[in-house]
């Protein structure tokens, strides 16, 4: 019974300490399969002083259910202004947002935040879910 009881437990802890939760979120397995950024800067509009700066987005995902929608993506700790499914490849779509930093255009730029980076999604009930990014590529090199 003993040697039972030890087999199931080292099973248990084997089981559950190979299983890898980086880059998935608990909700359909997504996988975050690449994320970029680019940086961007356009002279003054107008008669403004103030340039336009922001950086955009682009994440390519694995695993997205149709019945998910693309909220907001965080990038160092700014919120995008939205974020949308772009282009559907043949196993995996890209989601895209863009931040904006300054704009003498624009009467909103993007919040602030003090949360990691990751992409925020609704499910089909409404709830709000999130996956967390940690390699971010610049997609100038």
């Amino acid at each position: 019974m003993k040697i039972t009881t030890l087999l199931l437990t080292s099973l248990f802890l084997f089981s559950s300490g190979c299983s890898s939760t980086e880059n998935t979120a608990s909700n359909g397995n997504i996988q975050i399969l690449n994320a970029t950024y680019h940086n961007w800067s356009r002279s003054p509009v107008g008669s403004s002083d103030l340039p336009e700066v922001g950086t955009d987005l682009k994440i390519t995902v694995k695993n997205w259910a149709s019945k998910y929608s693309p909220e907001y993506i965080i990038y160092n700790n700014r919120k995008s202004l939205s974020a949308s499914v772009s282009d559907t490849l043949e196993d995996s779509l890209v989601i895209t947002g863009k931040i904006i930093r300054t704009s003498s255009k624009l009467p909103k730029t993007s919040e602030t935040v003090s949360q990691s980076d990751r992409l925020v999604y609704k499910t089909e009930e409404g709830e709000q879910h999130y996956i967390e990014i940690t390699n971010w590529e610049s997609s100038k090199k």
